[in-house]
């Protein structure tokens, strides 16, 4: 059997992945290849709970969950496991080791192939700050975030899982041009050397990062009210098109500096790519809303917002829509 396990890392693009192999997971299980879906309760589309097991030291959900993958190859439906969880690249090496030996103890003749995805530093910093303001905490605190991010080790991450797979089990793939060319998904299938098959389906686009003044606006909320679940999942339905505000972006990027340049990206397997990881990015104005767009998409999230939270319209007031001031007007 064959084990492509998908390692992440953080906000490289995981969700995209795991969506397309759960998805398609039914089509991809008549070819023999099988992405287990459903079988932790927790994360039912991804595996990132066996980072979890064994940072814990509780090994029973790893070892059920690679005989589950055996079982399924003895009856002969499979040949190719694919494993994906972002949590994984999070293992220090001696997890790395255990990751292993539980693989193989379940077929000790496996083959075992790493795929990790890195994105431009830069970006994946402010999708981590934007992260952070989900779960209730205030962004755009240079002490707070520089903290977090200065913890990304790409080259130890390639290391770890090279000293215990050997190199040339591990693949890196750079997030920042797959996406491009040929697109995440055949990227992947790419690098894991599965076959791409006409029926199937690429998934949209998951957990995009919000523009930075809905996601400041947002957060506000979160903090001084402690809405954040709610605003948050509520907002998710209506979260304008990213919007790209020069000034506020710039700030966020000359904050992060020193806590970017101090990241280790000089591994082999990242050479090719620095400038790409290192680089301050400009959104393209390509795919961007105009003003006046945004703006309209701002409102109407904002509508979302106050029904969520039963804030009183103009309306309930009896104030003709057309009085009723919106974002343009203030």
């Amino acid at each position: 059997m064959k084990f492509i396990v998908h390692a992440g890392v953080h906000k490289s693009g995981t969700g995209t992945i795991q969506a397309f192999f759960a998805e398609n997971a039914a089509a991809l299980k008549e070819r023999g290849v099988y992405y287990p879906v459903g079988f932790f309760r927790k994360f039912k589309w991804q595996h990132s709970e066996l980072s979890f097991a064994i940072r814990r030291g509780d090994l029973s959900p790893v070892r059920d969950f690679f005989k589950h993958c055996a079982r399924e190859r003895d009856e002969g439906k499979i040949h190719t496991v694919v494993v994906s969880g972002e949590e994984l690249s999070l293992l220090d090496v001696d997890g790395v080791r255990t990751l292993r030996a539980e693989m193989l103890a379940s077929d000790p003749g496996a083959e075992v192939k790493i795929i990790l995805y890195f994105r431009n530093l830069y970006d994946v910093s402010i999708s981590l700050i934007q992260h952070r303001a989900r779960r209730n905490r205030w962004i755009f605190r240079s002490f707070r975030d520089e903290k977090v991010i200065a913890h990304s080790n790409p080259s130890r991450q390639i290391a770890d899982f090279e000293d215990v797979f050997g190199e040339e089990n591990v693949t890196v793939g750079i997030f920042d041009t797959a996406i491009l060319d040929p697109g995440l998904e055949r990227h992947f299938m790419q690098l894991a050397g599965i076959e791409w098959f006409d029926d199937l389906e690429q998934t949209d686009t998951r957990n995009v990062s919000g523009d930075l003044i809905s996601t400041a606006f947002l957060n506000m909320l979160s903090c001084e009210y402690g809405l954040s679940r709610k605003v948050w999942r509520v907002s998710a339905r209506a979260m304008p098109q990213p919007y790209v505000f020069p000034i506020l972006r710039n700030e966020l990027i000359e904050g992060l500096r020193g806590a970017v340049s101090s990241i280790d990206v000089s591994h082999p397997k990242l050479q090719h790519a620095r400038s790409v990881l290192t680089e301050v990015t400009q959104p393209s104005g390509d795919h961007r809303p105009e003003l006046g767009e945004f703006l309209d998409s701002f409102e109407a999230m904002l509508g979302e917002v106050r029904i969520a939270f039963d804030v009183p319209s103009k309306r309930a007031h009896g104030v003709p829509d057309e009085h009723q001031p919106g974002v343009h007007g203030g």
